[in-house]
């Protein structure tokens, strides 16, 4: 399984020089720097690189499983796939059809739902969390409430497992808010206070996304982001959609099949989308919230949620 949770290699290349604005002083060393943030402008010379870049990976994995795409000025600039999709069945991986687990970048279409609800004024990112829950209610231990941002910037303070997140079967899950009101997360510290990476914080920030838009968090993520961004081949259901079942990448997982075990907390993890459909999110987050003339986000959510919220130094990144 280890295989398939790296596969996936997202590789983003930004292009706009702050040194290209009209005006703008230049010298031999930023001119340098503009060059290199320039990015690559041949996609053979690239194609080149990559193969020889991978070919220790290719020659000694017994099955090797990788998607590569790369984004440049608003498209994208180059994609291949590696190895197998399905070792037994010697499928090669194809980056607009093989579908890889994205693991935790899950986390990163899940908070941009809960950005499109908060600017539709439907979710408050500073309000308290249980105001929006009537089957649940975290615990008032703390005099600070756990807000909507604490969730998305992983400082809730809520207790993080692994014990109950995930099923022996895709039969076996329940709806988000049905698990959150049999386990409700247990608050440990005090919220804003310290990063603690948080599935459980994350899924509940999912089963945000359903209580305030009314529907399912599968519906929502496949009407709001996967739709509009031409995302096709995304999907955090399981069992897999009938459409998508067959192209889900199965090389390193021994035969096993790819959904016999499924993620409970869902919202947190269990994405799987092709390096053309990431290609295509990746876009939009770069490109002001836009893709191919859609808007998911508005420029100004998109700086909210990039920006720097919380770090434990001032030397240190912290999390946005």
């Amino acid at each position: 399984m280890h295989r398939l949770l790296i596969t996936t290699l997202l590789c983003v290349v930004t292009t706009r020089s702050p040194w290209a604005q009209e005006g703008a002083p230049r010298n031999s060393s930023t001119a340098s720097l503009a060059a290199t943030v320039a990015g690559p402008t041949d996609t053979k010379e690239l194609e080149e690189w990559m193969d020889q870049f991978l070919a220790d990976y290719l020659k000694n994995s017994s099955a090797p499983s990788l998607g590569f795409v790369l984004v440049k000025d608003g498209k994208i600039f180059f994609q291949k796939g590696y190895g197998y999709a399905d070792a037994e069945k010697t499928t090669i991986v194809v980056p607009d059809q093989t579908l890889f687990y994205a693991a935790s970048v899950s986390k990163l279409v899940t908070a941009t739902a809960v950005m499109q609800l908060a600017e539709r004024g439907k979710l408050n990112l500073d309000a308290d969390v249980n105001a929006y829950f009537e089957r649940f209610h975290l615990e008032r231990n703390f005099s600070a409430p756990v807000t909507v941002a604490n969730l998305l910037t992983h400082t809730s303070g809520i207790d993080d497992s692994f014990i109950l997140g995930s099923v022996d079967r895709p039969a076996d899950l329940v709806p988000l808010a049905e698990f959150f009101s049999k386990n409700i997360p247990r608050r440990a510290r005090r919220p804003g206070e310290q990063i603690v990476y948080s599935n459980w914080g994350m899924a509940l920030a999912g089963c945000l996304v359903e209580t305030a838009s009314g529907v399912s968090f599968y519906d929502y993520v496949e009407q709001n982001v996967f739709q509009p961004l031409g995302m096709m081949h995304s999907s955090f259901r399981r069992p897999f959609p009938p459409n998508l079942a067959s192209f889900v990448a199965t090389a390193g997982l021994g035969g096993q099949p790819p959904d016999k075990t499924a993620i409970q907390l869902y919202p947190a993890e269990s994405l799987v989308s092709t390096v053309t459909d990431m290609g295509h999110f990746i876009i939009a987050h770069l490109n002001g919230g836009r893709f191919d003339g859609r808007r998911i986000l508005s420029q100004a959510s998109l700086a909210e949620m990039h920006r720097q919220h919380f770090t434990q130094h001032l030397r240190m990144p912290g999390v946005a």
